[in-house]
């Protein structure tokens, strides 16, 4: 196996595991939403305590945390980039050229170091801040 049957291999394996990956969150995700919607309901029909405490149950499972959902949109953005750049690394620099023979010119160093200067900061400030303005609009009722 040379090294592109390699790299094609690895690009299908990755794209598998990505495309399995959401397909399982959908479902799961769906599926539960659909099952908490058929325990209220026959609660409301049949009035059995049991169904409310199955359905309390799950829900419960909710965090506590109210800044989790922001620490975990923020962490998977950074740990999408450093994935990146380990997924990259071997094939980063050829084996044949040196880090200096292949680094392109320092006017293209200098754009993409701007870019990135400016890109990551305002990519957390909008996530941080796209919480804060939908964090606590919607309240629990509890019976």
């Amino acid at each position: 196996m040379d090294a592109a049957e390699s790299v094609l291999m690895a690009a299908r394996v990755q794209f598998a595991l990505t495309i399995s990956f959401h397909i399982v969150l959908a479902a799961l995700t769906i599926g539960l939403a659909n099952f908490l919607m058929v325990l209220e309901a026959l609660w409301l029909w049949r009035g059995q305590q049991r169904y409310l405490d199955v359905y309390r149950y799950w829900l419960g499972f909710r965090s506590r945390l109210h800044a989790l959902p922001l620490f975990a949109a923020l962490g998977v953005f950074v740990l999408a980039f450093a994935l990146m750049i380990m997924a990259l690394y071997p094939l980063i620099v050829p084996p044949h050229l040196t880090l200096q023979a292949a680094a392109s010119s320092p006017t293209s160093q200098t754009f993409m170091l701007i870019g990135f200067a400016v890109l990551i900061p305002v990519t957390l400030i909008y996530n941080t801040y796209g919480f804060r303005v939908f964090s606590g609009k919607v309240r629990a009722v509890r019976d």
